[in-house]
């Protein structure tokens, strides 16, 4: 591999270096901290995330998710990991060849997965809308608060008096404060940065009036392409079981058609569990203490996971948050004099922040990450260049490193699919899911820009890394094969003596015919 750094360039570091000289070090916990969000208000369009790349929870103001009808309309609040997907029944057994429709290439017909309209034919139609839904991302639960005023009524969103919630950057701490009619309640939450876990922490004399309960609900999925992630209409249509209950905590089994998962509940001594209805828990804290804990973890059915402690849990975020800050690089303004320095230093930390969480899985993200489902969960492989590269710019190529090991894991579908097509080499996905399939479209799968990003991500993750040789071969046969069919695409034109890529193509502009 040839590597030549422009002169340009190299000037560019040089002059980075003396001002760094001059300056000093970047005081990273300060540059990160003045940018911590806090927020004042109720805002649809500003929920606050926590996460750690492979799981997230999004929260209302009072955080937890107690009013989440109100952000259905904006931002949703979702529970999501890399590893919850659900599939509703396939009763018709559809498969993705079913819907093959040939397109003139040259002097050959070449087969794409089309997604007919009712017009065209319904079955068809029908077996495109159920192959593009499944499998989808799965919520799985809406953890929140009950709390109750004097007179016994459930308190409402306009209850919520002098709301102030701040989340801490620097130790991925966030801290909601409110007032229900003068008494005050003070909220903790925090995501487990190695397990698929949330801890809270409520704080308030209305613990000892039993007037605060928990509410974990648990829902069917939801239908549509861009949906808030729950169903709870359809009851009948899946099954909770608690199990393993005792006077700490409880395991809850979870079953919706043939896909489950298991979440594992723990809480303080003394705390009641009623099962109210068939998917809603109702957590009632002991009215003898003013401060309660509750964690909860989430895990494939398969696997088995131990809660750690809030204690634990706060001990992590501080340690790891502040360990992701100082490493890679970052950027400081503030002795700029230009007055948008500030703002341009803001959404560098907090996109650098909201990548962490929802861009660094084991998985390519969705669009909209693990805050709310989108295309029904699916991700975009021609959007992973900009989910990704940037973890490796910024010097933390550890954080992509496994997502870049997702193509090895669909390596025999892109084989499967340059091969139907009667082309070489290896052909990437457009909009899919962990198992590498494409998704049905009369637009995604005629895209091809999407192909010579492993090469790009390769190269990058060779150049910063200490061992360069291992990774290119590493991913060799990959480059290789991805290479090769972006060789056998391009089809030769004798007569204009040039290489043509189409048709069938659609450019990124999405709007023509392919």
């Amino acid at each position: 591999m040839i590597r030549k750094v422009p002169s340009s360039l190299l000037i560019v570091k040089l002059s980075f270096l003396i001002v760094l000289g001059a300056c000093g070090p970047i005081k990273r916990e300060a540059l990160v901290k003045r940018h911590n969000p806090i927020i004042t208000s109720f805002d649809p369009l500003s929920p606050l995330s926590l996460g750690n790349g492979e799981f997230a929870y999004t929260a209302d103001l009072t955080g937890m998710q107690t009013f989440p009808e109100y952000y259905e309309q904006g931002i949703s609040l979702g529970t999501y990991a890399q590893w919850a997907w659900h599939s509703f029944p396939n009763p018709a057994a559809y498969e993705l060849n079913d819907l093959a429709r040939n397109y003139q290439a040259g002097m050959r017909q070449v087969p794409y997965w089309y997604q007919f309209s009712p017009e065209d034919d319904t079955k068809l139609y029908e077996a495109g809308e159920w192959l593009r839904e499944n499998p989808h991302r799965l919520h799985l639960g809406v953890i929140g608060m009950e709390i109750l005023k004097k007179n016994g009524l459930q308190a409402g969103l306009e209850d919520i008096e002098n709301p102030r919630q701040h989340l801490n950057l620097w130790t991925g701490v966030l801290t909601s404060s409110f007032e229900i009619e003068g008494s005050p309640v003070q909220v903790i939450t925090l995501c487990h940065q190695e397990k698929d876990q949330l801890s809270f922490q409520i704080s308030s004399d209305l613990l000892t009036e039993g007037r605060i309960k928990i509410n974990i609900r648990y829902p069917y999925a939801a239908r549509g392409k861009y949906n808030h992630g729950y169903d709870f209409s359809q009851p009948d249509a899946h099954s909770t079981l608690l199990t393993r209950q005792n006077s700490r905590g409880v395991k809850v089994e979870r079953l919706l058609d043939a896909d489950s998962y298991s979440s594992y509940i723990t809480y303080n001594e003394g705390t009641k569990l009623i099962q109210t209805e068939k998917h809603t828990l109702f957590i009632a804290p002991p009215t003898n203490q003013n401060v309660f804990e509750l964690n909860c973890a989430f895990a494939p059915a398969q696997k088995s996971i131990n809660p750690s402690s809030f204690a634990e849990n706060i001990a992590m975020n501080r340690q790891h948050w502040p360990a992701f800050w100082e490493s890679g690089a970052a950027i400081d303004f503030k002795g700029s004099s230009d007055p948008r320095a500030h703002e341009l230093e803001r959404r560098v930390v907090l996109s650098q922040y909201l990548t962490k969480i929802q861009c660094s899985g084991s998985l390519p993200p969705q669009e909209t990450g693990l805050t709310t489902n989108s295309w029904y969960g699916k991700f975009h492989m021609e959007m992973h260049w900009w989910h990704a590269l940037h973890f490796i710019l910024w010097n933390r190529s550890g954080l992509v490193s496994q997502q870049v090991d997702y193509y090895f894991n669909i390596f025999h579908q892109a084989r499967e699919t340059a091969r139907i097509q009667g082309y070489e080499g290896a052909r990437w996905p457009k909009m899919t899911d962990y198992r590498g399939l494409e998704s049905p479209s009369n637009i995604g799968v005629f895209l091809i820009w999407q192909q010579p990003h492993f090469i790009y991500l390769t190269h990058l993750l060779a150049l910063n890394s200490a061992n360069e040789q291992e990774i290119l071969l590493k991913h060799l046969p990959l480059v290789e094969a991805t290479a090769n069919f972006m060789a056998s695409y391009a089809r030769f034109d004798s007569t204009e003596q040039r290489y043509l890529l189409g048709p069938a193509l659609i450019p990124a502009q999405e709007c023509f015919d392919p």
